[in-house]
């Protein structure tokens, strides 16, 4: 036991290092500033407090549900006070302690499978199979992005419910067993934190499968309820999607092109998951579109045929509980390919884009779950070549992967160190029209360097591509090319973009593609949907901006200010308007007054965020004491 206790510390330690650099990083620009800012979420950003806790409960505007995940939120600004460093080594930490639980899990399994103890060559099966699983580029996603939390916190619940599920089966004293209540209870857990984990009864059904369980009425009763509490999930998460708006395009989306989408996603996860390099968030151009889709996609769906074919010529007895493990290959062992593919089809199912709850079919964190699949079947793997004279190659071939995919997984990790890294990145993995990239670019160089040249030079190359990507910053388009003396483009734009707000919250229909679905594989057929309200881009101000540039209408300007003031009067954009304004016409000191309320009492907003602005409040205020000085 002591041995099992070392070697999972050593698994969690060593699971953790290509990502522990992450304590050093920032915030992300992609749903981290909507999850924990004060903003966004005020009752998050407080500390864990009973008011935190209903709206964790309750809340379902980031179209998900998952109180758990909040509640870890809470949990980081009480005890850290929501350092972005520390939120980044939280989700590190758990992910090692999940990289210490699959090994645990697997270690079980390969136990209770062949029927003759853990050898030592077994368990350091489980520890390559772990490692594998952990340290490979396809985790970092999940690791180190501070929004991705659910995926390891979910998981956490989920592979303690595995565990206490195979430990159930050898409770078999008792009518319930604890140790399937206990599963129970942490799958519920595991949905809190991301619905996802509904597919564990059927991962659990797998593993039953996997090891020739033997059925009890414990079991049946605890499937059943797990079942139904995934059913529940399952509505809830659709519903949520739907609240967020992430399923209006999804409704019209024709069952045959989803299958296309999800079939080509697959093909590329099979792909990178061998060959892990060139990996990006967000790649919305860079896909396998028809028919180049076809090799990648034929090729997996050759390989589950294959299987199953084996397994039903092979392993017809199988389904019969209670005659113990059947022996040798494919008998036996060929059970762990099998199920492996099978477990990353389910595990996979929730995110694949043919179910509600949204049309995403690929992205790095969904394979967070279904990976433990590929290593199941590398445990088959090297279990058919114990005995053989091929381990030692295959041992070798493993600890080497191993080597290297830490090494990737190291360097992909570099990429989310700040803003311009991950989404420069990006763009030169997928392409530089990659609109939601310059988009996120433009918004980083406008905050950080406000180099106004640069926003609008990166804001008009997403105009270039597409209209919903500039609509909703459609303000720091105008205020870039303002401040940058272009108030006769700042028109063009702003007028070319009213009409696009137009054509959006009127009545009709509107053509679908592949732009308005950025997740999709491929090009979709020319569909139709109603028309859905837009998100404006602060057209008052925007508007009150230009006005600014044209001399005797800054009057007219102050006046949409003040209108919008009355409302709130600590309203960002509208302190940081005033400043500028003031600064245009020469009065630094009235600049300064608005501009300091602004970082007192503003607190930025999620488009249009104001480091800048401190920057420069301290170097008036160095000089203001240069001046005394002298």
């Amino acid at each position: 036991m002591k041995r099992i206790v070392a070697i999972s510390i050593a698994v969690f330690a060593l699971s953790i290092l290509p990502f522990v650099q992450s304590g050093g990083y920032g915030l992300t620009d992609c749903d981290d500033y909507d999850y924990v800012t004060v903003e966004k979420t005020p009752l998050i950003v407080g500390g864990v407090s009973w008011n935190g806790a209903k709206y964790a409960m309750s809340d379902l505007s980031h179209g998900i549900w998952m109180p758990i995940t909040w509640s870890s939120y809470m949990v980081d600004f009480s005890l850290f006070d929501g350092k972005p460093g520390a939120m980044h080594l939280h989700s590190v930490v758990l992910h090692g302690v999940n990289a210490a639980l699959v090994f645990l899990l697997t270690l079980m399994i390969i136990g209770r499978f062949t029927q003759d103890g853990h050898t030592a060559l077994r368990t350091f099966f489980a520890v390559l199979c772990a490692m594998v699983w952990a340290v490979h580029p396809l985790r970092v996603e999940s690791a180190v992005w501070i929004a991705s939390r659910k995926d390891v916190l979910s998981f956490f619940f989920e592979l303690l419910a595995f565990i206490c599920w195979i430990k159930g089966g050898d409770e078999r004293t008792r009518l319930v067993p604890p140790s399937y209540i206990a599963s129970f209870v942490l799958f519920v857990l595991a949905t809190m934190a991301k619905p996802s984990a509904m597919t564990f009864p059927l991962l659990a059904f797998i593993i039953d499968w996997l090891l020739s369980a033997r059925r009890s009425i414990a079991k049946i009763v605890v499937l059943v309820l797990s079942g139904a509490w995934g059913v529940g999930i399952a509505l809830l998460a659709a519903h949520a999607q739907k609240v967020g708006g992430a399923t209006s395009a999804s409704s019209v989306i024709p069952l045959w092109w989803k299958c296309v989408n999800a079939c080509a996603a697959f093909g590329v996860y099979l792909k990178n998951t061998v060959w892990p390099l060139d990996l990006a968030p967000q790649c919305i151009l860079k896909w396998p579109k028809m028919p180049r889709f076809w090799w990648q996609g034929v090729l997996l769906s050759g390989v589950v045929a294959l299987c199953v074919f084996k397994w039903f010529n092979a392993a017809k007895d199988s389904w019969q509980r209670g005659q113990g493990v059947h022996k040798g290959w494919p008998q036996g062992l060929w059970r762990w390919p099998m199920a492996g593919i099978l477990w990353f089809i389910i595990a996979w199912g929730p995110m694949s884009g043919m179910s509600a709850f949204g049309v995403h079919a690929f992205a790095d964190r969904f394979t967070y779950i279904p990976a433990v699949g590929i290593s199941f079947a590398l445990v088959g793997l090297l279990l058919k070549c114990e005995r053989t004279r091929a381990l030692k190659p295959c041992i070798t071939m493993f600890c080497a992967a191993v080597i290297a995919l830490s090494a990737c997984a190291w360097r992909q990790t570099e990429y989310w160190s700040n803003d311009e890294k991950l989404w420069s990145h990006t763009l030169e993995v997928d392409d530089s029209r990659n609109y939601y990239a310059l988009r996120a670019l433009a918004m980083y160089h406008f905050e950080f360097d406000h180099d106004v040249k640069k926003v609008a030079e990166l804001l008009g190359r997403a105009l270039d591509c597409s209209e919903d990507a500039v609509g909703p910053v459609a303000l720091m388009y105008v205020l870039s090319l303002c401040e940058d003396g272009r108030s006769d483009e700042a028109s063009k734009v702003l007028s070319r973009l009213r009409e696009w707000h137009e054509r959006q919250t009127t009545g009709g229909a509107v053509s679908v593609g592949a732009n308005d679905n950025p997740f999709l594989v491929g090009e979709m057929p020319s569909l139709t949907r109603p028309r859905v309200v837009k998100k404006s881009g602060n057209w008052d101000l925007a508007e009150a901006v230009w006005l600014a540039t044209q001399g005797n209408m800054i009057s007219v300007a102050q006046r949409t200010l003040d209108n919008i003031e009355k409302e709130n009067p600590d309203h960002a954009k509208v302190l940081y308007l005033r400043g500028l304004f003031a600064k245009w016409q020469g009065n630094d000191a009235e600049a300064k007054r608005h501009w300091k309320r602004l970082v007192e009492h503003g607190r930025g907003e999620p488009y249009v965020r104001f480091r800048f602005v401190k920057k420069w409040i301290e170097e008036q205020e160095e000089v203001t004491r240069k001046d005394n000085s002298k």
